[in-house]
């Protein structure tokens, strides 16, 4: 049995981290309690769905772009790209 989840739900203090590419959040809701983050070459894509994190850091080099969606943070810190959707914070 297999399936398509649009559910991520992250619940510790950790770091969800992109690196060496790119993290598309299509359609999903995300709640972080802790840190979602981007490296230098490391890109978070939002196009869709709802993203919900206390901090966001993106690393010089990296990026957040939102395209769609709704974005909410306490804290972020980087490079951010909005061309629609909602950013609010947390």
């Amino acid at each position: 049995v297999g399936g398509i989840y649009n559910q991520i739900k992250v619940v510790n203090q950790g770091t969800v981290l992109a690196e060496h590419g790119t993290m598309r959040l299509s359609n999903v809701s995300v709640e972080s309690t802790g840190i979602l983050a981007a490296a230098s070459d490391g890109v978070l894509q939002q196009n869709g769905g709802s993203v919900s994190a206390q901090t966001i850091n993106v690393a010089t080099g990296g990026s957040y772009t939102l395209s769609s969606g709704r974005l909410e943070a306490n804290t972020f810190n980087g490079d951010f790209t909005q061309s629609a959707g909602t950013f609010a914070a947390v």
